[in-house]
């Protein structure tokens, strides 16, 4: 099944429809919140000691 993912720090606008496809947001560290994201999974990076 295709998916679209975004990886990074940059500032993104959101589209104003929701795409066709399952989308993956990949959050670094200081990210914008879970709830910013009008759709799609949001998955985290953890910083690494």
């Amino acid at each position: 099944m295709p998916l679209a993912a975004h990886f990074g720090r940059r500032r993104l606008g959101f589209r104003k429809l929701t795409p066709h496809l399952p989308t993956l947001w990949v959050v670094t560290p200081g990210g914008r919140d879970t709830a910013d994201f009008p759709f799609g999974e949001v998955v985290r990076l953890v910083g690494v000691a």
